[in-house]
């Protein structure tokens, strides 16, 4: 035990004569070396190592360095696990809308752009990472959580307020980790078919595995929807309810197919390569908010992923991490007909992110020194048949590192880790000409420290306290959306969060974790518009928010079991405009909540939950409330053999729900999935 922190380093017995594996050793040592060299120029050696037991097979213990470590993290999390994943019936952003401080947003049904947003941090606010790799990039402020494909996800850590050293730069709201499928030591072999409301169909495959010193994972799936469901048209007068009508929705059919590829080999007890590259494509209606029949607007959107990562330990008592990784992304909206946008639209985005990212640390008897460094270049190319002139590109250049020392006392019951965080960027803005030349450069120091304090084996508490920083995006500053201007004179947005809460746990059964937040916000960005229609970003908006979290979960017996959370939060904008002033930010409902209970007999497991969201507003000068979010679902697993069935029936009461005004989610529907294990 070190500071908290257990180790299970193994060695195998003496394997037979490997050609293989006498080649890569040697080669896999020598990298080993280089690159620390390159990272490290002096040695940490103040401390040394307790003495490490060694036991057989190593090929079967994964190498962590480089992942959160969460016996040194203060702030507050949650780890979604593969069980609450496996669902079929809902998206990866209602999933992360069932925890205390998260609030998603959809546009429609399954497929269409769903956002997530954390202590009323705007859904930009909230860093999203691959694999510990950040996904949002200055092109991709926001992640599409409706492109995440549940299938290639092994589980997902939620934290709030603040970040993990190991993530890096941390966000206003706070951090997301997707952790990609594991190969398994029994080879697996799944196939799941699923069929649902509105004519949607699923088929998806996936295959882990472990073989000696190599962990394979392969998957791939499909997605299709009509999304022709019926709702409530009021035909863009709310007020009037003699004109509203049922009709189904219009041009909202999606068409998603998406693959991952995950290899990892083991070099020796120290050394570990793994290759991960992912695939996913997307086609998809755009419908108009007035529903027009003859709408034909369509989006388009491929994604790559390519993340290649060494973990070498052991070198003058250092451990680290080497990753590379490159995501491109390619955009294109077709709307030529003016169906959906002022002016028509044809426009073909193109972006590339490459970039490398180091991890190092140094684990000694009463804490962790660690180091987190990134550099990256992202690249933006906008072109539209349409709006010739506003055809651009834009290059940035991140570098962004952060340190911190997570200390124990000597009891162990005490942690405290002060961590500081810098990044700087530096953009190039062309013109369709490449004559309009235009450059904006940031750098900015943010501290952050947290402390937990055990005060017995079931009470513990926990405060932290930190500043963050989010840098405009690319079309903030230059932007070249129709109507909307750029402004390269943006500053990022400022926020300073703290929060104190405690975690119960009297048994492994039942834990209740009550947590009090509180952020400001400065220079947030907002659009203003002038006489003639004409818009621009600037930094207008301060905002202040407040709240409280509690988590409750109880394990009754080995059949039932309930989970439920519940979250109050005062977001408001403290801005000196009269018509803002002390207004609630748009899209955070003030009241959030969920419930579930399952019931467990023999085959088969009943369950059932209930969420809602209450006083919300679309607008920022709250005229336009939202109607409160009451939605209940039910449903049913069988298992038979190695055959797993699902039976979902969401939101039962049939309600309307609109996270965007004018773009209605679906009512009532079923989905059933039949998974196969081989």
């Amino acid at each position: 035990m070190f500071g908290g922190r257990e180790w299970a380093l193994t060695r195998a017995p003496s394997p037979a004569p490997d050609f293989i594996g006498a080649m890569t050793k040697p080669v896999a040592r020598c990298i080993s070396t280089a690159l620390l060299l390159f990272a490290n120029a002096s040695v940490w050696a103040t401390e040394t190592l307790e003495t490490i037991t060694i036991t057989d097979d190593y090929s079967n213990t994964p190498i962590t360095t480089g992942d959160v470590e969460h016996s040194e993290f203060t702030g507050a999390y949650k780890t979604i696990d593969k069980q609450q994943l496996e669902r079929r019936d809902v998206a990866l952003s209602d999933i992360l809308s069932f925890e205390s401080g998260v609030q998603s947003r959809q546009v429609g049904g399954l497929g269409s752009f769903a956002s997530v947003s954390i202590r009323a941090g705007d859904s930009n606010q909230t860093a999203v990472y691959l694999d510990g790799i950040k996904l949002n990039s200055g092109s991709q402020a926001t992640i599409d959580f409706s492109s995440i494909e549940l299938l290639n996800v092994e589980s997902v850590d939620v934290y709030k307020g603040s970040s993990p050293l190991q993530l890096g730069h941390g966000a206003i709201g706070g951090a997301i980790n997707l952790k990609a499928l594991n190969g398994t030591t029994k080879p697996t072999t799944r196939l799941l078919l699923g069929v649902g409301s509105f004519s949607t169909k699923r088929i998806q495959t996936a295959h882990q595995s472990k073989i000696g010193r190599w962990d394979l994972v392969a998957t791939a799936g499909t997605l299709n929807s009509d999304n022709d469901f019926e709702y409530v048209d009021s035909n863009g007068t709310a007020l009037n309810l003699l004109d509203d009508e049922r009709q189904p929705r219009h041009n909202a059919a999606v068409d998603q197919t998406g693959m991952l590829l995950r290899t990892a080999y083991r070099w020796d007890k120290d050394n570990s390569t793994k290759i991960l590259f992912q695939l996913n494509n997307k086609d998809l209606g755009v419908p108009h908010w007035r529903n027009t029949e003859d709408n034909q607007a369509s989006y388009t959107r491929n994604d790559q992923q390519l993340q290649i990562s060494h973990t070498f330990n052991g070198l003058k008592n250092w451990n680290n991490k080497l990753t590379y990784f490159q995501h491109d992304n390619d955009d294109h909206f077709d709307d030529r007909l003016a169906q959906v946008s002022i002016g028509g639209r044809n426009s073909l985005t193109d972006t590339r992110v490459v970039g490398g990212k180091f991890y190092t640390e140094h684990v000694g008897n009463r804490g962790t020194f660690g180091v987190t460094t990134e550099i990256r270049s992202e690249t933006l190319d906008s072109t539209d048949d349409v709006f010739v002139s506003q055809n651009y590109n834009v290059e940035r250049s991140a570098v962004s590192a952060a340190v911190q020392y997570a200390w124990f006392s000597k009891q162990g019951n005490l942690l405290i880790t002060p961590a500081m965080h810098y990044q700087s960027i530096d953009d190039e803005y062309f013109g369709i000409t490449r004559r309009n030349e235009t450059t904006h450069s940031d750098s900015k120091l943010s501290p952050q420290i947290g402390l937990k304090l055990d005060i017995n084996r079931a009470l513990s508490i926990r405060a932290n306290a930190g500043q963050y920083y989010r840098e405009p995006s690319f079309y903030e500053l230059f932007g070249s959306r129709g109507l909307i201007k750029g402004n390269a004179n943006l500053n990022p947005e400022f926020g300073s969060n703290a929060d104190i809460g405690f975690t119960y746990n009297s048994s492994n059964s039942w834990e209740l974790q009550t947590t009090l937040f509180i952020g400001d916000r400065t220079d947030l960005i907002t659009t203003v518009y002038d006489s003639i229609g004409v818009g621009q970003s600037i930094n207008a908006e301060k905002a202040r928010v407040f709240g409280v979290e509690i988590d409750h979960q109880w394990q009754i017996n080995e059949r039932l079991s309930t989970d439920v959370t519940l979250t109050w939060q005062d977001a408001k904008n403290i801005d000196n405009s009269v018509s803002l002033n002390n207004k609630i930010l748009p899209g955070e409902a003030t009241w959030s909540g969920f419930a579930r209970v399952a019931y467990k007999q023999a085959r088969y497991r009943f369950w059932a939950e209930f969420s809602f969201k209450t006083d919300r507003f679309y607008d920022q000068a709250n005229i336009l409330p939202a109607k409160d979010s009451n939605l209940q679902n039910v449903g049913i697993d069988w298992q038979w053999r190695n055959t797993n069935t699902s039976l979902a029936i969401n939101n039962i009461s049939d309600n309307v729900v609109l996270d965007l005004n004018g773009f209605p989610r679906p009512g009532r529907a079923f989905f059933l999935t039949t998974t196969f294990n081989f």
